[in-house]
């Protein structure tokens, strides 16, 4: 059987530029496309059919051969035939393209083709809701290329970028930073206080395009940098607040860093959040619940290099809790967020906020009588986590934002005060964990060797 032959048995036509289209097979690169309309002669009457080709469920099933290539060819063209009726189809099939890496990599180029008529549906599209942070990457590098092409619209673009920079979605780091290259790219200098902002909340993926003083540089507001460059590599740019001038800050951080694995908390940051919802529970947690949580699972607790350091990690571990507790009791509490090594003002609170919500796992249930007043309280946590209790269209201002981060630290004193006053009544008293975890002779050791903790840590 020919090839031609296999390929009407996937995929039915009798056009014969679509025919030749679907035998090409594994295309050239993005920078070499070939010119299909002088190539194979297609025009404006073929859409129909390319558009038939791109939602064929059968080429889709495809995973050898020449076929597997159709589509991405077929987006091409569409793409070069400037066709403004292929955004519906593809924009509902965003997710699904994005899980392509070929067609990934073209993805905002054939938008960008296609031109000014996209803008529109691209921005209606930009403004729902969107839990694929990387369909919004696609769409954001799509305004970008359309203003290649035509750079008429270059102020409509840049006030959509603006429109955005106001209202951030903050846990999508890694948009933040690809709409900031885009905007690098748009020599957008009248939006640059706004960038700022964004900087500021410590929410962009700064190995896309490096700290704000790279853009104050690309952009030629300043000629040199004022703090030493990034390396990037191995360096961590982000870093726990205090930990430089405690020691031991520094060394719970070590042991977590040493033994972390997978889905373990693996920043002192990570473990204050987490400690502090341990300490905002409505009833105790104990070590044995608290210790696989904070490791990543059972599976994942760690063994370590003797049974002198679990007692000193262990040890280090509910020193800290224990003074998180007394810090709370008095008053004295504030949470650990990172800042940005280069500059102490730009907090990063998404490591301490993944924390909270880890520890708030372990809660059971809130009564009744608790629950508004509760939730109440969790909302700048939940809000800078992008939970979805927050979607999209209900998202804030960015002043709101820096209001939220602030709102933290008495969120949890509130929370933490109620919980005291429901445990007292309760007679379950508080959730303080001693410097030895009480657990059963027969419990399993909370060090994590896998010893009972009779013939452990207890003996």
């Amino acid at each position: 059987m020919t090839t031609t032959d296999s390929t009407m048995e996937v995929f039915k036509t009798n056009n014969p530029k679509i025919k030749q289209l679907i035998i090409q097979g594994k295309p050239e690169p993005v920078s070499e496309w070939p010119d299909y309309i002088a190539q194979y002669g297609f025009s404006a009457e073929d859409i129909p059919e390319l558009l038939r080709v791109f939602d064929s469920e059968q080429l889709w099933e495809v995973v050898e051969g020449p076929e597997m290539w159709a589509q991405l060819h077929a987006l091409r063209v569409l793409g070069q035939l400037h066709a403004e009726q292929a955004i519906g189809p593809i924009l509902e099939q965003l997710e699904r393209l994005t899980q392509d890496e070929w067609i990934l990599d073209e993805l905002s180029t054939v938008l960008g083709l296609m031109g000014v008529a996209v803008i529109n549906p691209l921005q209606e599209y930009w403004n729902e809701e969107h839990e694929d942070e990387l369909c919004c990457e696609v769409v954001s590098d799509a305004f970008a290329k359309i203003v290649e092409h035509h750079p008429e619209v270059r102020e409509q673009v840049v006030e959509i970028y603006r429109q955005y920079l106001k209202k951030p979605i903050i846990n999508f780091v890694s948009l933040n930073g690809v709409i900031v290259s885009n905007i690098l790219d748009l020599k957008a200098n009248e939006i640059v206080d706004e960038v700022r902002k964004l900087f500021q909340l410590g929410c962009i993926d700064l190995t896309i395009i490096g700290d704000f003083e790279e853009v104050e540089l690309a952009l030629g507001i300043s000629n040199e940098r004022k703090t030493p460059a990034l390396r990037w590599i191995g360096e961590e740019l982000f870093i726990s607040e205090r930990i430089a001038n405690n020691k031991k800050l520094a060394e719970v951080e070590k042991w977590l860093q040493k033994y972390s694995d997978g889905d373990a908390i693996d920043s002192l940051s990570e473990l204050d959040g987490f400690f502090a919802a341990i300490a905002c529970s409505p009833q105790a947690i104990l070590p044995s619940a608290m210790m696989p949580e904070l490791w990543g699972g059972h599976e994942s607790m760690p063994v370590f290099d003797s049974h002198k350091e679990s007692e000193q990690v262990v040890k280090s571990l509910f020193d800290y809790y224990n003074k998180l507790i007394d810090s709370l009791d008095s008053k004295r509490w504030q949470p650990i967020f990172k800042h940005y090594k280069n500059d102490k003002s730009i907090i990063s609170v998404f490591e301490w906020c993944n924390g909270f919500l880890r520890g708030k796992r372990l809660w059971g249930n809130i009564p009744s009588t608790m629950t508004d007043y509760v939730n109440g309280n969790l909302v700048p946590i939940l809000y800078c986590m992008g939970s979805n209790n927050f979607p999209y269209d209900s998202r804030i201002k960015i002043e709101e934002i820096e209001n939220f981060y602030r709102m933290i630290e008495q969120s949890v004193k509130n929370i933490y005060k109620l919980m005291q006053k429901h445990k007292a009544v309760e007679g379950d008293g508080l959730t303080v964990v001693r410097k030895e975890p009480k657990v059963g002779r027969n419990d399993p050791c909370s060090c994590g060797s896998g010893k009972k903790y009779k013939k452990c840590c207890g003996r």
